[in-house]
């Protein structure tokens, strides 16, 4: 059912995912081991603070869920927050029926939102954001989802070739030009490199040969991060 009551609901986005309705979705692909997302380390002191309401038998199963959890948690804020998954609005008032969402204006966008599917912050409550309802287009949800699809993960090579390293060369050359506002960070890049160039490319030709170079002559040797003014 449609709300008006608040002024901030009622209308969606075409050919879109409510935010909420996403991060549901890849969770439930992360648990089917369809889609895996990195993993992190668990972090000082979780084991220590599970303990306390987990019986020990149960403790490992609990700690590798929770920190699955964070992953996926973890991946989609970062797409977001570098606008490899750009997020929609579809405000009542105004003359446009769906707007996009600057990647760079939810100062306080965390888990919370995720789970909420829209944007209400502790203290950017004057934000034109706040309240609405969050979508993300399917196109781009599906090209987001792809990059951790255990189905289509790219064959990575043990070595590089030279031919291969110097193609990856001329295509990061393009990647950095696509990227003016430096909202991906390395990672982003050797990620999209060793799909580019799969089986040819080694993760370790990228780190030693490709990139240093490069990213000293764009000033991006702070793995992406956007120079200070």
């Amino acid at each position: 059912m449609a709300r008006y009551d608040d002024g901030k609901r009622g209308f969606g986005v075409a050919d879109a995912l409510g935010l909420s309705e996403a991060w549901q979705q890849a969770e439930a692909r992360q648990s089917a081991g369809t889609h895996e997302f990195p993993v992190a380390e668990a972090p000082p002191g979780m084991l220590e603070a599970l303990r306390v309401f987990v019986p020990s038998d149960q403790l490992e199963r609990v700690v590798q869920s929770q920190l699955r959890t964070e992953a996926v948690e973890r991946a989609m804020l970062e797409a977001i927050r570098t606008a490899q998954l750009p997020l929609w609005i579809a405000p009542i008032e105004g003359a446009h029926e769906e707007r996009l969402v600057a990647a760079n204006a939810l100062f306080e966008f965390r888990r919370e939102s995720l789970i909420a599917g829209c944007y209400r912050p502790f203290n950017d409550v004057t934000n034109p954001v706040y309240g609405y309802p969050l979508f993300v287009k399917r196109a781009d949800w599906e090209r987001f989802m792809l990059r951790f699809d255990m189905r289509n993960q790219p064959v990575q090579a043990d070595t590089s070739t030279a031919g291969a390293e110097s193609q990856c060369r001329e295509w990061l050359e393009r990647a950095f030009a696509d990227d003016p506002d430096r909202r991906r960070n390395k990672g982003s890049f050797r990620e999209a490199a060793l799909a580019e160039f799969a089986g040819r490319l080694s993760a370790r030709g990228f780190n030693d040969r490709v990139w240093p170079a490069l990213a000293q002559r764009h000033g991006r040797d702070g793995a992406g991060a956007k120079p200070k003014s």
